[in-house]
C-alpha cells in the first residue's frame, strides 16, 4: 500500500477515535424536567416555570433553613462595582422569596473585585467559608447572586443524609459536566464542569477547600485552563484538584436544583446566555459528530482513490504481449 493511501488512512482513523471519544466522554448539560429546555432563561421565563402565589403557599418545610446555612455573594453595593450589580441581589431576593416565603433568608458575602480574571470569585469564596466555619455550618450552601431555583422543591430542606462519604464538594448546578463511575441515587460524581454559582461544601471539607483557594490566589497559574488562559483562576475547575489531594469527590445532585439565567458576568465583563438544556446540547453533538463523520469519509474515499488510480498506472506500465 502507498505511503499517501496509509497517511490517508491514518487520518481518517485518527479522526474517526477522536469524534468516538467525544461522543463517549462528551461533556454533558443536564437539567431536572422544565419546559423551559434548550431555551435561555430569563425571570420572566422564570416566574412562567412554576407560579409564585400557588406554589409559595404549598411549601411545608422539613426544617428551617437559617443564616447559617445559606450564603450569597454579591457585588452589589460594593464600591466600584460596575452598575449592572445595582439591585441585583434584592431581585436575587424576591425571586427565591416569590418560591420559598419571605422568611427565605441568607447570609451576604460581599463580593471582591480584582481586575485579574476569577480572582476576585475565589477571593470571595475564601472569605465567604471563612464565615461559614466561623458560624459553625455543618452544610452552608453558597450561591451567586443569580441563581435561580427551578422549581419550590429546594425550599423544603435538603436531606444530606446519602450525600457519599467521599463528598468533597456537591453543585446543585452546572454545565459541561463530565460524568465518572463513582454516581450513587441522587449523586452523580463529576469529573469535570463550569459554574460555581450553587454548591454545598460539607463542613469537615471548608478548611481544604480554602487553604486551597488560597493557595491558588497565591501562585501565578502556569496552566492554561479550560476557557480561562494562563494568568486567571477559575474556581470551579481547580477545587477538583483539591478534591484529589484529599481523596475525595465532587458530585453534582440529581435532579439539579438551581439554573444560571441569561444575564451580565462580572467574570467575562458583558452579557452571557443562559444554561441551556440538553436538546440543545445534543443538537450541537450531533453536528460535531456529522462532520467528523464526512471528514472521516471524504478521507477514506481519498484514501480509495489513490490506492485505486496507483493500480490503474501500476496496470497501464505493464506490457503485455502482442
Amino acid at each position: 500500500m502507498h505511503k499517501s493511501t496509509l497517511l490517508y488512512l491514518l487520518c481518517a482513523s485518527i479522526i474517526c477515535l477522536l469524534f468516538m471519544s467525544i461522543s463517549h466522554q462528551r461533556i454533558y448539560e443536564y437539567l431536572p424536567q422544565s419546559p423551559v429546555v434548550g431555551v435561555e432563561i430569563d425571570d420572566a421565563m422564570l416566574k412562567a416555570i412554576v407560579s409564585p402565589k400557588t406554589e409559595a403557599a404549598e411549601v411545608a418545610p422539613t426544617f428551617a433553613y437559617n443564616k447559617t446555612n445559606l450564603y450569597v455573594i454579591s457585588l452589589q453595593d460594593v464600591p466600584g462595582a460596575d452598575p449592572h450589580n445595582a439591585g441585583r441581589r434584592d431581585q436575587f431576593q424576591r425571586d427565591w422569596a416569590a418560591l420559598c416565603g419571605a422568611e427565605f433568608t441568607f447570609e451576604v458575602c460581599p463580593g471582591v473585585l480584582d481586575k485579574r480574571r476569577g480572582f476576585g470569585i475565589t477571593q470571595s469564596f475564601v472569605n465567604c467559608f471563612e464565615r461559614a466555619i466561623s458560624d459553625g455550618a455543618a452544610n452552608p450552601i453558597f450561591f451567586e447572586d443569580d441563581a435561580r431555583l427551578f422549581n419550590a422543591d429546594f425550599c423544603r430542606g435538603v436531606d444530606w443524609t446519602d450525600l457519599p462519604m467521599d463528598t468533597f464538594v456537591a453543585l446543585l448546578g452546572g454545565w459541561h459536566f463530565r460524568f465518572g463511575s463513582n454516581s450513587v441515587e441522587g449523586y452523580k460524581e463529576l469529573t469535570f464542569s463550569s459554574g460555581a454559582y450553587g454548591f454545598m461544601v460539607p463542613h469537615h471539607n471548608l478548611k481544604a477547600l480554602t487553604e486551597g483557594f488560597r493557595s491558588d490566589l497565591n501562585q501565578t497559574s502556569t496552566e492554561k485552563l479550560w476557557g480561562c488562559g494562563k494568568d486567571c483562576l477559575s474556581p470551579d475547575e481547580s477545587w477538583y484538584k483539591h478534591a484529589k489531594l484529599t481523596n475525595k469527590r465532587i458530585y453534582a445532585v440529581d435532579p439539579l436544583v438551581v439554573m444560571h439565567p441569561a444575564g451580565w458576568s462580572n467574570t467575562w465583563h458583558k452579557h452571557r446566555k443562559g444554561v441551556g438544556g440538553v436538546e440543545g446540547n445534543n443538537r450541537m453533538y450531533v453536528i460535531i459528530l456529522l462532520i467528523g463523520i464526512f471528514a472521516t469519509g471524504a478521507l477514506l474515499r481519498r484514501a480509495l482513490f489513490c490506492e485505486g488510480r496507483r493500480h490503474v498506472r501500476k496496470l497501464q506500465s505493464l506490457k503485455f504481449p502482442k
